[in-house]
C-alpha cells in the first residue's frame, strides 16, 4: 500500500486485531466517517467518483455488499452458544483476522479495508468459548467490493482506533490547540497520553488484559491499560488530528526478558518516527519519542504492522 507523499489531514476519518495465544498483546462505537478530509484528498475522491461513473462501472459481489469509503458495516445472529465472532479479510496477499465478542450470537461491528478498492474476500468465524484464542469455525462468506480510491493507510478508524468518535475528536482537538505544526501536535498528543494513562499491573498479573478491549474510547473513560491501550489512544488522537499513525505488534526487552509488547510509528515531515508511550509513562523527559530508530531498535523488535 503506497503512502502519499503530500500532507494529508483528516480530523475524522474500523479494525480490533485478532491474536493467537503465542502473541497476545495489551476493542467501540462510531460515528460518521471522511469529515474534514483536505482539499487535495476531496478532489481526487471526486475525481474517482467521477471517472468511474463514467466508465459505467458496476458491482460483481454477492449480497448486494458494496461501499465506497473504506468501511464495511456487519451485523446477525448465529447459534445462542456463540461467544466470539471472527471475520477474516483477505483480497490478493492482504489477510486480516478480527475478532468480536458476540454474546448469545449477536454480532455487530464496522471493519476497514484496508487494501485499497478492489473485491475483498469476507469469511465469518465463531466459537463458544469464553476463551477467544481457541479454534472457530467457519457460518458465513460473501464478497465486497471497494470503490473507494482513495489512500487511506493508517487514517481510518478502528474499533480500537475511534478517531471518528466525538470524544475523541474535542480531545485532540484541545490537545493541539496551540500546535503550529504536525510535529508540534503530536508531541502534544504523545505527552497527554504518557501524563494520563497508568498501566494496568493488576490485569497483567491475574491475566486478565488478555480479554479487555482497551479501546481509545475506553481509556480515556477508564485511563488504565496495558501497552495496547497506550497505544489505541496515541492513534485514535493523532489520526483525528490528521496524523498517519501505525500500531506496532511484536517484542520487546523488560528487566525479565522478551515480551509482546505494542507501539506507534507516526508520519511526520514525510518521515516515519518511533514512539512509546508506555515506556514514557509519567516521565518528564520523553525519552521514547522519536527515539533514533537504531536505538530503538536495542529493545524493539517489530512483529508486525497492523493495518488498522
Amino acid at each position: 500500500m503506497k503512502i502519499q507523499k503530500s500532507k494529508t489531514i483528516l480530523l475524522s476519518l474500523v479494525l480490533t486485531t485478532f491474536l493467537g495465544a503465542s502473541n497476545i498483546a495489551h476493542a467501540q462505537s462510531f460515528g460518521d466517517v471522511f469529515n474534514g478530509v483536505k482539499t487535495k484528498v476531496a478532489q481526487a475522491a471526486a475525481a474517482a467518483a467521477e471517472a468511474a461513473s463514467k466508465a459505467g462501472k458496476t458491482a460483481t459481489v454477492s449480497e448486494d455488499k458494496v461501499v465506497n469509503n473504506s468501511i464495511l458495516e456487519i451485523s446477525g445472529q448465529t447459534t445462542p452458544d456463540t461467544k466470539w465472532v471472527m471475520i477474516i479479510i483477505k483480497k490478493g496477499s492482504f489477510e486480516e483476522k478480527i475478532s468480536y465478542a458476540a454474546p448469545g450470537g449477536k454480532y455487530q461491528f464496522r471493519v476497514a479495508l484496508q487494501d485499497d478498492a478492489g473485491i475483498y474476500d469476507i469469511e465469518l468465524y465463531k466459537h463458544s468459548n469464553e476463551n477467544r484464542y481457541t479454534s472457530y469455525s467457519r457460518f458465513k462468506n460473501f464478497k465486497v467490493e471497494n470503490t473507494d480510491s482513495r489512500d487511506m493507510s493508517f487514517l481510518l478508524p478502528t474499533d480500537r482506533v475511534q478517531s471518528d468518535d466525538p470524544r475523541i475528536i474535542s480531545l485532540a482537538k484541545e490537545i493541539t490547540k496551540d500546535a503550529q505544526s504536525d510535529e508540534e501536535a503530536f508531541i502534544a498528543i504523545y505527552t497527554y497520553v504518557a501524563a494520563t494513562v497508568r498501566y494496568d499491573n493488576a490485569s497483567l498479573k491475574d491475566g486478565s488484559y488478555a480479554n479487555k478491549m482497551y479501546d481509545a474510547v475506553s481509556v480515556i473513560d477508564n485511563p488504565v491499560a496495558v501497552c495496547m491501550g497506550y497505544s489505541n489512544l496515541l492513534a485514535a488522537l493523532s489520526r483525528a488530528y490528521g496524523i498517519r499513525t501505525k500500531i506496532i505488534y511484536g517484542t520487546a526487552i523488560m528487566s525479565y526478558g522478551p515480551a509482546a509488547h505494542a507501539w506507534n510509528e507516526v508520519l511526520i515531515n514525510d518521515e516515519w518516527r518511533m514512539a512509546d508511550s508506555t515506556w514514557d509513562e509519567g516521565r518528564k523527559v520523553l525519552t521514547y519519542l522519536f527515539m533514533d530508530p537504531t536505538e530503538f531498535g536495542k529493545r524493539h523488535t517489530e512483529g508486525k504492522v497492523m493495518s488498522y
